[in-house]
């Protein structure tokens, strides 16, 4: 399992917008990559065109508001996560590349 240093500001962001999620804040401070899946998991919208319809119907607008609100923010923390992995990951196997 690849290791990543999270900075502090990312960590701080993934916790806020899962407060009750223990494991992904353990993965987290261990630094370990499945962060990457479940913030890619998290960043897609699940509602149905059907759903959708059904929930604004029944007055449940600002529901689906916050939805796509929340799946908005995971995009951004998802695409920071992949900065950060393509980057740290890149330099890892980089620098032990070069070692050989």
């Amino acid at each position: 399992m690849e290791i990543m240093e999270y900075p502090k500001e990312f960590v701080d962001k993934v916790k806020a917008e899962f407060p009750n999620l223990e494991e992904l804040h353990r993965a987290l401070d261990r630094g370990n990559i499945s962060v990457g899946a479940y913030l890619e998991a998290s960043r897609r919208f699940w509602m149905s065109p059907e759903e959708i319809v059904r929930a604004f119907n029944e007055g449940r607008s600002r529901e689906l508001k916050n939805t796509a609100e929340k799946v908005i923010r995971c995009k951004k923390l998802f695409s920071e996560w992949w900065r950060l992995a393509r980057t740290q990951l890149y330099n890892s196997t980089a620098h032990y590349g070069s070692s050989l």
